[in-house]
């Protein structure tokens, strides 16, 4: 079990935790927030779609970090990383050592599916996945990668 990968993406986890409310704060207290010359320039609403999306931002950050990790893997191991993440995530999960089952593997690519839509069609046509249920698949499946 790769504890050093799972703690990894439980700091993604906390600064996410700290953008959410760093921003919600910000908007609950926006009358004295204005004072800050670091919001100079800044509106509540723009204060307030940033929270709006906060957790879609992370949640592409967490995907991208756990994608970095399966190209570190497989590059330790000497073996050419597929471009695409959806072959990485197949090829990672077959390897002997990794031996990943099919329904870990299946909830990353959800979690993929997810990112993708968010990044590249604004959520449309994939199943929602929130940043704990992301993190969740996330973790199981590098529950059976060694330590880096």
């Amino acid at each position: 079990m790769s504890r050093v990968l799972i703690r990894n993406l439980a700091a993604v986890q906390k600064e996410f935790e700290a953008a959410r409310a760093a921003l919600s704060y910000t908007e609950m207290q926006w009358a004295q927030a204005t004072e800050d010359a670091a919001l100079k320039g800044v509106s509540k609403s723009q204060v307030a779609a940033a929270l709006g999306k906060v957790e879609q931002t992370y949640l592409t950050r967490l995907f991208s970090e756990f994608e970095g990790m399966l190209r570190a893997y497989l590059d330790k191991k000497r073996e050419i990383a597929p471009p695409r993440a959806y072959d990485l995530i197949n090829k990672v999960a077959v390897r002997r050592r990794a031996n990943v089952p099919d329904d870990k593997r299946t909830a990353v690519h959800l979690v993929r599916e997810y990112r993708n839509a968010v990044v590249h069609d604004q959520g449309i046509g994939a199943a929602a996945v929130d940043f704990d249920q992301a993190l969740s698949a996330l973790n199981q499946y590098l529950v059976f990668l060694p330590d880096p």
